[in-house]
């Protein structure tokens, strides 16, 4: 989900007016990973700027 770009209805909650922070994003890959996930997509940081 790293591409995710605020969109139009957003607006109505506020924690999804702006796109993911990149250290919230890291902290979830981590996360993932400590848990032993070994089927995830995982995308460069620099996605949401492509969308």
């Amino acid at each position: 989900m790293n591409q995710y770009t605020p969109v139009y209805n957003c607006s109505k909650f506020e924690e999804l007016t702006k796109p993911l922070n990149p250290k919230h994003y890291d902290a979830l890959i981590s996360h993932c990973l400590e848990l032993g996930y070994k089927n995830a997509f995982i995308q460069e940081e620099g996605t949401a700027k492509e969308s």
